[in-house]
């Protein structure tokens, strides 16, 4: 009897402390970032040239495990290629920790373009 409640005593605590982990993966959505905006963009050489807020122009490798992410938390499948990636784009940089690399770049929302008209809706 005594042996299992020594047991179970054993695994609320370790449940307690598993459960209390604060050390564990951070969400990306709480992580901040650096605003800054798109000089350029070397598809070729993965690397973007952005303008940090305080005017200092920065050069980044975009590596294969950076993450371009939209305004609504989705992962652009384009990659480097996305058409939201752009120069004079307002973006916001994640760094990695050390702050040399680029963990994640989330992008701005779409514009629409005005030359393009609506579908016509058909009437049924």
């Amino acid at each position: 009897m005594m042996r299992k409640t020594a047991g179970v005593l054993m695994l609320v605590l370790v449940g307690g402390l598993v459960a209390a982990d604060t050390k564990g993966p951070k969400d990306t959505k709480d992580t901040k970032g650096v605003k800054a905006k798109v000089v350029k963009i070397d598809r070729d050489k993965k690397t973007l040239t952005v303008s940090l807020e305080g005017g200092k122009t920065v050069t980044y490798p975009i590596a294969g495990d950076v993450k371009l992410v939209g305004p609504r938390g989705g992962v652009s499948a384009d990659g480097i290629k996305d058409d939201r990636l752009k120069p004079g784009a307002e973006v916001t940089l994640v760094m990695a920790p050390g702050g040399k690399t680029l963990r994640e770049v989330r992008l701005p929302r779409r514009t629409r373009v005005p030359d393009r008209k609506p579908p016509e809706r058909r009437d049924r």
